[in-house]
Formats: structure tokens, sequence, C-alpha cells
């Protein structure tokens, strides 16, 4: 009898134990982020750690490697970067892939290979998608990718010269399944670029209006809507803030010495007089 009773006893305790893992809702788990001890800071590796504390995976990040080509006398550049979204729930990983000459590790070409994937805090990789982007030389990245704050949406950019300074840019925001949600044509290339904390907003520094005038411009894309806004910026020091304050804003910054102006914006923005005063238009 006192088996039987130990036995129920401990049958009670694994099915109670079982059910506390089941309740545990996926959004427990998160990701952390582990750096170099040297100078640099580089990323070493992502680790993914469920409710309990334990690494349940981790995603070492490598450096550039140079592998050998099929084609003689070249080879393939490879280099990798990370981005985590600020809730440390989702990860952005990107290998970017470049086929160069042997001797001089120049490009071969103008284009090189974007891959991207997309994890959950589980380590569950949730999408990939591969892009052929442009690039003019070195120190020239005709790209750029964002996460939001909360891992919802995730902005990715790519411009192409058409013919001497004359630039065409693909905007996307994918949602966490990879679903393209917004997809636009640009006529100009883009400085800076920032998708607000909720993935409603994007925000961006562009060179040209929708008529092809040239200039300092601030672009507006609502991620719901497909509504696009361009706003005059007169004025040097634009820059888009790297990290939103807010929740659900964009912010740029206008670096005026001895101040800096921020500007906040949580949807298009319509009175431009009030934002700008006389330092902009439509």
């Amino acid at each position: 009898m006192r088996r039987i009773i130990i036995l129920v006893v401990i049958g009670l305790m694994g099915g109670l134990y079982a059910q506390d893992i089941v309740n545990k809702p996926n959004e427990d788990y998160r990701i952390e982020v582990v750096n170099e001890e040297d100078s640099t800071c580089a990323t070493k590796e992502i680790r993914f750690v469920s409710p309990d504390g334990d690494i349940v995976k981790v995603m070492p990040v490598k450096k550039v490697e140079y592998l050998k080509s099929p084609q003689k006398g070249k080879e393939i550049v490879k280099w990798y970067k990370v981005l985590v979204s600020k809730n440390c729930k989702y990860v952005l990983s990107i290998e970017s892939s470049r086929l160069v000459y042997a001797s001089n590790r120049q490009g071969v070409d103008h284009n090189f290979t974007l891959r991207f994937s997309y994890l959950n805090a589980k380590g569950s990789v949730l999408w990939g998608k591969q892009f052929t982007v442009w690039s003019k030389g070195l120190g020239w990245e005709p790209y750029g990718y964002r996460v939001s704050n909360n891992g919802a949406a995730i902005l990715f950019f790519s411009t192409k010269e058409l013919e001497y300074n004359d630039f065409e840019t693909q905007i996307y925001v994918f949602d966490i399944l990879g679903n393209e949600v917004a997809n636009l044509t640009y006529n100009t290339k883009i400085d800076d670029s920032q998708i607000s904390p909720d993935g409603k907003l994007v925000g961006a520094k562009v060179f040209k209006d929708k008529e092809g005038k040239r200039g300092t411009y601030l672009f507006f894309l609502d991620v719901d809507t497909g509504r696009t806004k361009i706003v005059k910026a007169k004025g040097k020091g634009w820059r888009v803030a790297g990290f939103p304050l807010s929740d659900g804003k964009i912010e740029f910054t206008l670096f005026q010495y001895p101040k800096s102006i921020i500007l906040s914006f949580d949807e298009l923005p319509n009175d431009l007089g009030v934002l700008f005063g006389k330092g902009a238009e439509k």
C-alpha cells in the first residue's frame, strides 16, 4: 500500500510539473547577446534561454571568411551580422557574400548576396529570404535593415544606381512570419532609416522629392496603408535618431550648433508649419 501511495504522489508531482511547463508562455524565452572580451566588443554568440534559465541553443556569430570559389582565381568573401529586437524575443541573422578576385579581393562585379534568417527566442527559424544587392565599391553600403523594438516588423531597403548619380531604392517591410506587408520603389538613395518601435511607421532621410527635385527630405511610410509623405528639410545636419525614445514614434534630429532639435512622429505629418516652423514645405 505504501508503494502505491508513493507512486501516486510521484505521478501527481510529475503531472503538475509537466502542466507548469505547458502553462509557461513562449514569450518567457529570451535572447542573450554575448560580446567578445577584447577591444572590439563584437558579438561573439547569441544564446537562446528558456524560462528556467537553461541555454537551449547557441548561435555563434562568425567572423569574415574567405572561401575558395569554383571559379579560377576567385574567392567568396562572407561576413555576418545579427540584430536583436529590443524586447529580446527575436533576432535577425544576416549573411553577406560576394565573389572577389583572389589576388586583391576586390569585387568581380557590383552584385553580392544577402541571406536573412529570422529566429524567435526558442531558436526556431521563422523564415529566411535571399536578396541580390548592388554596391558601387569599397565602403559603399547601399542597403539597410532594422528590427522594430517588439520584433513585429523588419525593415529592409536596397539601393541601385541606374545612371550616374541617379538612384532607385526598393523598400520592404516584413512581419514576424516573413509576410511582405509593404513594398515600394522610390527614386533616390536613402541615407538614414528607422522603423518605429511598434513597426507601424518607417522614417528615412532621402535626397529627392516625388517629382525628382534634389535636396534633403524626410520620408515617411505608413506600413498599414502604404501611404507615403515627403517633407522638405531645410538646413544641414538632419539625422534619423538611432534609438526611438517613445513607443510608436519616429524621431529625426537636426544638429544645429549650439543646440539640437528633436522631432517625433507617431503618424504621417500633416500640419508641417507647426512641426517645422519656416524650415519646411510640403
